[in-house]
């Protein structure tokens, strides 16, 4: 019975020498790859293409570094999005724009109903 305890403990102190060994690569190799994944997406919203004539609008893409703007603003961005075409945006997101714009032109019908020019 005492051997067989020693040679179980052997085991386990093989296996923990074998896990300090091995565990603090593995930590590196994982912190690597999220470090080269984090760096990816530091990217995301800045300019890839060369001319800067062709840089994606974040705001009207995915809604950030919005300012506030009218309805009306809002309708001549998206417009003026839609109108680069697919030399910056693909087609799926011109599909998505040109959706904003249809909500945007029924948010502006409404409003606009709701609070008609006043004639001075």
């Amino acid at each position: 019975m005492l051997q067989k305890y020693s040679n179980s403990r052997r085991k386990a102190r093989h296996i923990m020498k074998s896990l300090t060994r091995i565990l603090p690569a593995v930590v590196a190799l994982v912190m690597a790859y999220s470090l080269s994944a984090l760096g990816a997406d530091a990217t995301f919203g800045q300019k890839t293409e060369s001319s800067p004539g062709m840089q994606k609008d974040e705001c009207v893409l995915v809604a950030k570094n919005c300012g506030n703007d009218t309805i009306n603003a809002w309708v001549q961005r998206l417009e003026t999005e839609i109108a680069r075409g697919t030399d910056v945006y693909s087609n799926a997101e011109l599909d998505k724009l040109q959706r904003e714009l249809a909500e945007a032109h029924k948010l502006q019908k409404i409003y606009n109903n709701q609070f008609p020019p006043v004639a001075l």
